[in-house]
């Protein structure tokens, strides 16, 4: 749906809109993940009419028709097969598919070559009307104009939008995990990798704010520090690659450990994480680890809405997911707020279980 939205509308080709973009010095780019789709612009503020009408164009009038579709199909379909020369996107696939038991994040969000071989024209139509309705759109902007100026052409562009709610299927509850699972999978190379999940709490959640805390003081968020990389990276050379982080959605959390290693070091890899989760269980960490993790995540909220267009994107996704814009601001007060005892509690409702799946070079089992 997000090739479909950009191919070109009923008015402009894709030619045409991305040369008048260039013109007026914008951007314009369309995402799509787990729960969301996006459409985000950049402009002059000069250029405020112009943008407008381009994205009112591509929203109401997007052109791409039954004899183009074919071509986005392979395209796409090109893009899943790249995937499967890269380590990370093969563990990540891997990971969704033995983590997850009901859930649709099981599958790929970019799809299978078998599920996008199915998908007609018709689908695509079909699935753009059901989502670009009234109940489920947000349009968030920000900029130099006053907006009593632009509110009245927001909503005359918007107000065309059909009423209505959006209706995602509906599935079964992901159960929590119950026991510690380890999964192994052979596959090509000479590498192990693995990741390590933990439920964790929803979008939205109070405890979210505890969780982000730990994720400082384990991965060191967006800089090569923490726990994990002191005692696997700068203290021992022991892994190719460690990273960890938080994976929310509307109605379920996962905490992820994911790391490349060799296979002669992939035991003391994992014995390793399990005495960092240990050290949070027990309380292995002072006031000052806190304060320290309390900055940096400061630090790194600071960066990530450095730009008009990240604060934007925040504020349209909070608002769309949890019906409160400035819901980052709140999570900057709960994490103020979390203390040791917060995290001890946390550290062992959340990381009592876990899934492992690891991915071992074949013959080496």
């Amino acid at each position: 749906l997000a090739s479909y939205l950009t191919e070109s509308t009923k008015n402009m080709t894709k030619e045409r809109i991305f040369k008048t973009l260039d013109r007026l010095g914008a951007t314009l780019s369309v995402t799509s993940g787990n729960n969301t789709i996006g459409i985000s612009m950049k402009f002059p503020a000069q250029s405020v009419d112009t943008a407008l009408n381009i994205l009112s164009d591509i929203i109401f009038n997007p052109g791409v028709d039954s004899i183009v579709f074919p071509r986005l199909k392979k395209e796409k379909l090109a893009s899943i097969k790249r995937q499967e020369s890269s380590w990370g996107s093969k563990l990540w696939k891997n990971f969704r598919q033995n983590f997850f038991t009901n859930h649709p994040y099981k599958r790929n969000p970019d799809g299978s070559e078998e599920s996008i071989e199915i998908i007609g024209y018709e689908d695509v139509v079909r699935l753009y009307r059901a989502l670009f309705v009234g109940g489920n759109v947000v349009v968030a902007i920000s900029g130099p104009e006053r907006s009593d100026k632009i509110l009245p052409q927001i909503i005359d562009i918007f107000s065309k939008i059909p009423s209505g709610e959006a209706n995602p299927p509906m599935f079964k509850s992901e159960p929590p995990i119950s026991r510690d699972t380890v999964i192994i999978i052979p596959t090509k190379g000479e590498q192990a990798s693995f990741i390590i999940g933990f439920d964790a709490p929803h979008i939205g959640d109070s405890l979210t704010a505890v969780a982000k805390l730990i994720d400082a003081m384990l991965s060191g968020v967006s800089v090569p520090r923490g726990w994990l990389y002191e005692s696997l990276r700068g203290k021992r050379d022991l892994v190719y690659y460690i990273s960890a982080g938080l994976w929310q959605g509307p109605d379920i959390g996962v905490y992820t450990i994911s790391a490349q290693t060799s296979l002669a070091k992939l035991n003391d890899v994992l014995n390793i994480i399990s005495k960092q989760i240990k050290k949070l269980q027990n309380g292995k960490f002072s006031d000052v680890d806190i304060e320290q993790a309390k900055k940096l995540l400061l630090i790194d909220r600071s960066f990530s809405t450095e730009y008009q267009s990240s604060r934007v994107s925040e504020w349209a996704l909070n608002e769309l997911l949890l019906s409160d814009h400035d819901h980052g601001e709140k999570m900057r007060r709960w994490i103020q707020g979390v203390t040791k005892d917060d995290i001890i509690r946390y550290a062992n409702k959340y990381f009592v279980k876990s899934k492992t799946i690891i991915l071992k070079p074949q013959g080496k089992m």
